[in-house]
């Protein structure tokens, strides 16, 4: 695993104190940028900076993270093109040109970017919005995957040369050993934003204030969105549901449920028969009526399951491609609570 996390602290060494950055940004059709922030509109601080801070982002949660808590003051270019599965991508030339004239690249952390590189940290900074977070380390899965692949390799063996090259991509990138979906955790998202405000005063310390003013203004919503729901999940503690990418640990842990997934944090392939089998017999056995499908992933599987089973899929979005932040949380919340009232 690529150890791609850098400290904060670390990083305001090299980069406090930098110039008024320019307002340039590099154009591009896959490029995704923003300038106001999707839920609230941030309250202008007394001695705002003249041109707005150029910074990139990974991928869409990122980007909404860093254009909330950096309103008006950040001009931000997403590195993973808007709609595209994050756990598939692969930068192009085109798109690492994007980098150029962003003050620091936002990331994740916990191998989600798999593609950040020394090619990436030579031309900008890390900010690894995971910094601190207690991370779920990922369960035995990945070894029965392990050895899906191999049996998989061995099956394919024959075939001609292209294919193998595929499918060995697909397989052989390696993860990392913690579940990446952090920003799907209220406790977890508000660290992140706090990491975000550090950072961004980093860069442009006089706009500390509008900063934290922004960073209160989203744990108000944070603390609305618990207040509201947090008592509504308490008479399901220790329930579970079933959804075809296991992207919601962090929101489990934090509400008391479990989670049953047809494919692993990865998004690591089609189950095997043995694990479909088990998802049947779980559904049946805990009499859920709900497969949660993600709107990227394809529901082949998930729709077989709920035949079987006699269950309905739902979209589900992790935000994972697309999405604003607390309108999203609250949807996931609201479709999980529905499922169980069923």
């Amino acid at each position: 695993m690529k150890k791609i996390a850098l400290s904060l602290l670390m990083a305001a060494a090299v980069i406090t104190g930098c110039a008024a950055p320019s307002t340039k940004t590099t154009k591009d059709t896959k490029a995704s940028t923003s300038t106001t922030a999707p839920q609230t509109t941030p309250s202008p601080a007394s001695t705002p900076t003249a041109e707005k801070i150029p910074v990139a982002t990974s991928f869409n949660p990122i980007d909404k993270l860093v254009q909330y808590i950096g309103g008006d003051r950040v001009q931000t270019t997403m590195f993973v093109p808007a709609g595209v599965e994050p756990h598939d991508y692969e930068p192009t030339p085109k798109d690492m040109a994007r980098l150029k004239g962003a003050k620091v690249l936002f990331i994740n952390g916990f191998d989600m970017e798999h593609w950040v590189d020394s090619s990436i940290t030579k031309q900008t900074k890390l900010m690894n919005l995971s910094e601190g977070i207690n991370p779920i380390r990922l369960a035995d899965h990945d070894k029965d995957h392990d050895h899906d692949k191999e049996k998989d390799k061995d099956k394919d063996k024959d075939k001609d040369h292209d294919h193998d090259k595929d499918h060995d991509h697909d397989h052989d990138h390696k993860h990392g050993e913690f579940d990446p979906h952090i920003w799907l955790g209220m406790k977890e998202l508000r660290l992140m934003a706090k990491n975000t405000a550090t950072a961004l005063t980093m860069v442009s310390p006089q706009d500390k204030t509008y900063f934290e003013e922004n960073l209160a203004k989203f744990n108000k919503e944070a603390d609305a969105l618990d207040q509201e729901y947090l008592p509504q999940f308490k008479p399901f503690a220790g329930k579970s549901f079933v959804t075809g990418h296991e992207a919601f640990g962090y929101l489990c842990r934090n509400l008391n449920l479990k989670q049953q997934a047809v494919e692993g944090p990865f998004a690591e392939g089609e189950p095997t028969p043995q694990k479909i089998k088990a998802l049947v017999d779980h559904v049946k056995a805990e009499k859920i009526s709900t497969i949660f499908v993600e709107e990227l992933a394809s529901p082949k599987v998930s729709e077989t399951l709920a035949r079987e089973t006699g269950a309905k899929t739902v979209q589900i979005n992790t935000l994972e491609a697309e999405g604003d932040l607390f309108p999203t949380l609250k949807d996931i919340y609201q479709k999980v609570l529905d499922s169980f009232k069923k």
